[in-house]
């Protein structure tokens, strides 16, 4: 059974600039970048929520917005989980996501360190509240920069002044230094970012960052070491990134030909939401069998057992990986995967998103999991 996309992908459009968090990553997958957060096939990984959710909590302190009895961290924090979990529970592919706290094995831990750090953040600007004076332009929290021509934009979670050294500083709520071999370094793609920042921040207040900060939610900032140069090239290179990209992209509308626009390969494809439609991907698969694609699988149903519990096991013959059946384990039933209610012996299906199992092709239920019809 050859690979079937449940969906057809959104019209790929023009990009009207390039983030400095994206500059790393566009080239990638043009197609991805092309489409953008037009079309999601996959549920998010709930982390990724509460990763928002934390940083804005961190926003919020650093803002001085956390004061009073009715906005301390910890409140605010719960309200803006179920804020969250309100537009998960319409998701047809996202409400089994809710709570997060049950779906996310770390949902505590970023809510402690969230919490924390807010809360420093927090008692930092009261302490220097009340001293007077007029908003300063290019200071503050989420500051909008742009280059010159509008090609590269971006908002800087920070831009302070302490005894007239500037600082740039932004928030990560997760792992920023990058272990290879025994040896730490800070994640190339985040070097790129702040660098970038401190350009577009040149061209937008004529003036120099002196200082680049990552910073994490336990209170430790990380310094990236610069130099105008260096940043000034690196815009350019954003410059003509974003020009080849649109070209590409127009190339490829002229020609209606947007799968030229793809890169399928495992580490790509291995978090792109879009994966169920993409033609691309399923062809690479077919293509190399072999490779550590997805935990993806389809095929038809040779059987379909529930248990005791009301969790399903189904397995699949002619599945993705030929001459092999799969085994899918722990499938929890009811509301969660309505496409296996009435799938009989022969019915295709495709699962996304599964857990790989220890023995070959046999794999089970995860957070991300989502099941089509194939038929």
């Amino acid at each position: 059974m050859n690979p079937q996309t449940v969906a057809p992908l959104p019209k790929p459009g023009l990009l009207g600039s390039l983030s400095p968090s994206r500059f790393t990553t566009v080239g990638a997958c043009v197609l991805k970048e092309a489409i953008g957060g037009n079309a999601s096939l996959l549920p998010r990984y709930p982390k990724g929520f509460l990763g928002s959710i934390a940083h804005k909590l961190v926003e919020m302190g650093a803002k001085g917005q956390l004061t009073g009895e009715q906005r301390d961290p910890a409140s605010v924090w719960d309200d803006l989980v179920a804020v969250q979990e309100s537009k998960l529970a319409e998701s047809a592919i996202e409400s089994h996501l809710v709570p997060l706290k049950r779906s996310c094995a770390e949902y505590f831990l970023m809510r402690s360190r969230a919490i924390r750090a807010a809360t420093r953040l927090a008692d930092s600007a009261s302490l220097s509240a009340g001293r007077g004076g007029q908003p300063v332009a290019g200071l503050g929290y989420e500051v909008g920069v742009s280059s010159k021509d509008g090609a590269v934009k971006g908002r800087i979670d920070a831009v302070t002044a302490a005894d007239g050294v500037i600082t740039i500083s932004d928030y990560k709520t997760g792992a920023i230094l990058l272990e290879e071999g025994g040896v730490s370094q800070i994640k190339p793609e985040y070097e790129a970012q702040l660098k970038l920042y401190a350009a577009i921040y040149f061209e937008t207040y004529g003036r120099w960052p002196d200082r680049l900060l990552l910073l994490n939610l336990q209170g430790r900032d990380f310094e990236i070491i610069f130099n105008r140069a260096e940043c000034e090239a690196l815009l350019e290179t954003a410059r003509v990134t974003l020009k080849n990209t649109n070209n590409r992209i127009q190339a490829a509308l002229q020609q209606a030909d947007a799968l030229s626009l793809a890169s399928p390969a495992p580490t790509t494809c291995r978090f792109c939401a879009l994966r169920p439609g993409c033609q691309a991907y399923c062809g690479a698969r077919l293509a190399q069998p072999e490779a550590e694609w997805p935990h993806d699988v389809w095929g038809g149903i040779e059987t379909k057992t529930a248990s005791s519990l009301g969790l399903w096991a189904v397995c699949l013959a002619d599945s993705s990986v030929p001459g092999q059946k799969a085994v899918i384990r722990r499938l929890t039933g009811g509301a969660r995967h309505p496409q296996l209610q009435d799938a009989g012996h022969g019915a295709k299906i495709a699962a996304f998103g599964l857990r790989k199992e220890g023995s070959s092709e046999t794999y089970s239920e995860s957070p991300t999991t989502v099941i089509y019809r194939l038929d």
